[in-house]
C-alpha cells in the first residue's frame, strides 16, 4: 500500500480458540505498521481474551448470526437493526485495512459494506495441511510482515495473577507437587471426552503422580459434581480468571475446546483429548500434546456424522491419556 495505514481492522468472529489463534498476528502487525491503530471485530469474549494486550487499540463487539451453531439463517431471528447499526459503525470509522483469515464468502460481503482501502483475505483453495495460524501467516505474507513463527500470545493483567497466585494458595495450602488443571467441558457435545474418564484420570494424578488436581468448571457447571465426587478443589468463574489460574498451572488436561488454546496462548504445558476434531489444523503447537486415535469420519468438528456413536473420542481409552500425562508430571 502506497499511502499511510492508519486504522487497521482484524475479523474473528467465531469462537475463543479462534480468537487465541488471531492473537498470533498482532505483534508482526505492529512491527510492520508501529503507528496504526489496530481494532478487532469479534464477540464479547474477543474482547475478554485480548484485555491487556497492548497490541490492540479496540475491540468492536458483535456476535454475527451466521456465526451461530444452530438456525443461523433463520432470518426471523436476526437482528436486523443492530446488524445494520454495526456495518454503520464500522463503515464509519473508514478503515485503511482489514483483514480477515476465515475465507468466508459472508465475511466478504461484511467486509464489502464495511468499505475499507484494501481488503486482505485467505486465499481460496484446499487447505489440507495447512494449520489455522498459517492461515494467518499468509496474510501477513501479503503484507510483507513477519509471518514466520507465528504462536498464539495472551496476557495476565498483574492484579489478575496475584488473584489466581492466592486462589491457588487457599485451595492447596500445603502444594503436594506439581500443579494439574483438568477442564471437561467443551462448547459442544461432541467434543468431549468421557467425564468419567476425566475422574479416574485425576485420581491417578493425586495417587500414582502426587499431583495436585485442580477442576476448572465451565459456565454450565460441567465438572462441578466430578470435583464434590473427588473431594477436590474446582474454579468456576470469569472467563478472565480461569484465565489467569491456567497461567499458573504446571500441565493443563483438557478437550480440544477454547481453554486448550488459552492455555497454548499463555505458554501452559497441555495435553489435549481430541475427537471429531483435526489437530493438524486446529491443534496446540510446541508445548501442546494431543491424545487421539483414527476415524474414518474425522474432521466433522461439532456434529458427529455418525448416528449412534462417536468412535473417535470413545476409543480413547484413560490409559491412552495417562501415557501422554504420565511423562509431564
Amino acid at each position: 500500500m502506497n499511502e499511510p495505514v492508519r486504522k487497521i481492522l482484524v475479523v474473528e468472529l467465531w469462537g475463543i480458540g479462534d480468537v487465541v489463534m488471531m492473537s498470533a498476528v498482532l505483534k508482526p502487525l505492529r512491527e510492520k505498521f508501529p503507528v496504526a491503530e489496530i481494532c478487532i471485530l469479534a464477540q464479547e469474549h474477543g474482547r475478554q481474551v485480548l484485555l491487556h494486550d497492548k497490541d490492540v487499540s479496540r475491540v468492536f463487539v458483535y456476535k454475527f448470526p451466521w456465526t451461530a451453531f444452530q438456525r443461523k439463517y433463520c432470518l426471523w431471528r436476526w437482528d436486523g437493526k443492530g446488524l445494520l447499526a454495526m456495518v454503520r459503525t464500522l463503515r464509519r470509522e473508514k478503515f485503511d485495512l482489514v483483514l480477515d483469515a476465515r475465507g468466508d464468502p459472508r465475511n466478504d460481503v461484511l467486509s464489502w459494506l464495511i468499505a475499507p482501502r484494501r481488503y486482505v483475505r485467505r486465499p481460496g483453495g484446499p487447505r489440507a495441511g495447512r494449520h489455522r495460524l498459517d492461515d494467518w501467516g499468509r496474510l501477513l505474507n501479503m503484507l510483507d510482515a513477519r509471518d514466520a513463527g507465528l504462536q498464539p500470545h495472551l496476557v495476565i493483567g498483574q492484579e489478575e495473577s496475584a488473584q489466581a497466585r492466592e486462589f491457588i494458595g487457599d485451595k492447596f495450602p500445603r502444594r503436594a507437587g506439581k500443579l494439574v488443571g483438568i477442564h471437561p467441558g467443551a462448547a459442544q457435545p461432541v467434543r468431549r471426552w468421557s467425564l468419567a474418564r476425566f475422574e479416574a484420570l485425576a485420581s491417578r494424578l493425586r495417587q500414582h503422580a502426587g499431583a495436585d488436581v485442580l477442576m476448572l468448571v465451565d459456565p454450565d457447571g460441567c465438572g462441578e459434581d466430578a470435583a464434590l465426587r473427588l473431594g477436590i478443589p474446582y474454579l468456576k468463574g470469569s472467563l478472565r480468571a480461569l484465565m489467569a489460574v491456567v497461567a499458573q498451572l504446571d500441565l493443563l488436561v483438557c478437550n480440544d475446546t477454547g481453554v486448550m488454546h488459552m492455555a497454548h496462548g499463555l505458554g501452559v504445558p497441555l495435553v489435549a483429548v481430541f475427537g471429531p476434531g483435526d489437530p493438524s489444523f486446529i491443534g496446540p503447537r510446541d508445548h501442546g500434546a494431543v491424545v487421539i486415535r483414527p476415524c474414518a469420519h474425522r474432521p466433522c468438528f461439532d456434529r458427529c456424522r455418525q448416528a449412534v456413536k462417536m468412535d473417535c473420542l470413545d476409543a480413547v481409552s484413560l490409559d491412552d491419556v495417562w501415557r501422554v500425562v504420565e511423562k509431564k508430571v
